[in-house]
């Protein structure tokens, strides 16, 4: 509110939104490496499993056999669960705060501290990216996250 009706960026409660967003991103990965081997190779051998079936239908229809090898099998989809109010907050503000303190209003602001406000924009254009993929846009989050720090 302070943003919209004040005009006023509060560098303290900026912070403390980007650590909430950052630890609900952290909270809503979707899977490890791990996972996500363990889900290739189910889908691959489901893929067998299908391709087999098919192959003794085929047979029996007198049709010509499928082809052997399929290419890499779809992944099943994986679902994470959060509220829309939350997904739509993560694309307003990735989006909307940039928009509103590019206002000529702004222009002592962002003028005095311009690597600060780049900087903000560009942790919440990474948060946002790693709510909506569910993975951390940085290969280290400690040092990542420290790198777009702002203060």
């Amino acid at each position: 509110m302070q943003l919209r009706v004040d005009l006023r960026w509060d560098k303290e409660a900026f912070s403390r939104l980007t650590e909430a967003m950052r630890r609900c991103c952290k909270a809503n990965e979707i899977m490890s490496a791990e996972q996500q081997r363990h889900l290739y190779e189910q889908a691959r051998h489901t893929s067998q499993e299908e391709r087999a079936k098919q192959k003794a239908k085929a047979a029996q229809n007198r049709e010509d056999d499928l082809e052997e090898d399929l290419l890499d099998p779809p992944l099943p989809e994986t679902k994470r669960l959060f509220p829309d109010w939350l997904a739509e907050e993560f694309w307003f503000l990735s989006d909307w705060v940039r928009d509103w303190t590019s206002h000529e209003a702004w222009d002592k602001d962002r003028a005095r501290e311009p690597e600060y406000f780049n900087k903000a924009y560009e942790q919440l254009d990474r948060l946002a990216i790693w709510f909506f993929t569910g993975y951390c846009p940085w290969m280290d989050e400690e040092k990542g996250w420290a790198s777009t720090s702002v203060s």
